[in-house]
């Protein structure tokens, strides 16, 4: 099924592609006002195999480095003040900010590249679907884990598109997509979340999500401290 899912959604752009290309080579050949609309689609297609390709050797790397893993402690506040820094366009083009309530000891036991993925992927999706002109929160807190030892709880909350209850538990499943009327357009591959949740597990942490109407979405992130 994996294998069958990431070869549909490589297909998908190669023949957009490949059909453009056709079309340039014959009809549209000195048409410029085409040439230039088919070449913004031909890179934005690019674009999206790309993204498809870098999550593909993402989750192999991550299945590769379960036991190889090299744990430090890492300062989650200015980790994802980093990644905010980052997205500063993202941002600009949807009038949207991002505020932090990081607690001044939100520090956990893991490896700063892996757990970047964590929240840039995090945060990239509360931009996707949130209100344009809304405010995303990111704040952390500290508690116990089920073992009884301290841990960090991370959440992004965005105000926008709504994912269904009956939805929620199949979020993180690998080229699952959130089937809303709003997000049948969204160009994605469907395998950020399953990415975050693999390295949240490599972690010994844990991740819920919440999301309504009334209260917005949220997603939390519980890792061990440092």
């Amino acid at each position: 099924d994996f294998v069958a899912n990431a070869s549909h959604e490589l297909r998908t752009p190669v023949s957009v592609i490949s059909g453009f290309i056709e079309t340039l080579k014959g009809p549209a050949k000195n048409d410029v006002v085409a040439r230039e609309q088919f070449l913004d689609i031909m890179a934005a297609q690019t674009k999206r195999m790309s993204r498809l390709i870098e999550n593909l050797l993402s989750l192999s790397r991550i299945q590769m480095q379960d036991k190889d893993l090299v744990m430090q402690e890492v300062d989650l506040k200015e980790l994802i003040t980093g990644i905010i820094l980052t997205l500063d366009m993202k941002l600009k083009e949807t009038g949207m900010k991002v505020k932090m309530q990081m607690s001044a000891n939100a520090s956990v036991k893991g490896s700063a590249g892996e757990l970047s993925q964590i929240f840039s992927n995090l945060i990239d999706n509360a931009l996707k679907y949130g209100e344009k002109g809304s405010v995303i929160t990111v704040y952390s807190s500290s508690g116990k884990g089920e073992n009884g030892k301290d841990t960090v709880k991370v959440s992004v909350h965005n105000w926008g598109e709504v994912i269904p209850a009956d939805q929620i538990p199949r979020v993180c499943e690998r080229f699952y997509r959130v089937d809303t009327d709003k997000t049948r357009n969204r160009i994605g591959s469907g395998l950020g979340l399953a990415i975050v949740k693999m390295i949240v597990e490599l972690h010994k942490g844990k991740m819920s999500i919440s999301s309504s109407v009334h209260e917005g979405t949220t997603f939390t992130v519980e890792l061990p401290a440092a």
